[in-house]
């Protein structure tokens, strides 16, 4: 007979440091764009790209780096995405990302993704 393998029983938690009165809520991307670039270090440097974590309320929950790129791309994996999302229990995200280089115009492949 075989023996069943014994597994250690994963434990996720999301345990948020503000209460939910303290979160600033997204009304419009000015609120966003308020929220985002003050803390947005190397902005010019590096492009990136960033997500807001929000609850059914538009109430952020937090905001998570997802990658970091060079001066004109940035591999993003969906993967990080999706668990982000999913492990903080969020109802909405919004994707931020920078153009250092200023071209604002897109690469066929970076639009691609955006779709």
């Amino acid at each position: 007979m075989n023996e069943i393998p014994k597994l250690a029983e994963a434990t996720i938690v999301y345990s948020p440091s503000v209460k939910p009165s303290e979160m600033p809520k997204i009304e419009r991307s000015n609120d966003v764009a308020a929220l985002v670039l003050p803390s947005w270090e190397q902005l010019y440097e590096v492009e990136s790209v960033k997500m807001l974590l929000m609850n059914k309320a538009n109430k952020v929950l937090g905001m998570k780096v997802i990658a970091t790129g060079g001066q004109d791309s940035c591999l993003v994996d969906q993967r990080v995405i999706l668990r982000s999302a999913l492990l903080s229990v969020a109802c909405a995200i919004i994707l931020i990302h920078n153009h250092p280089s200023g071209n604002n115009t897109g690469r066929y492949c970076r639009m691609r993704k955006s779709e």
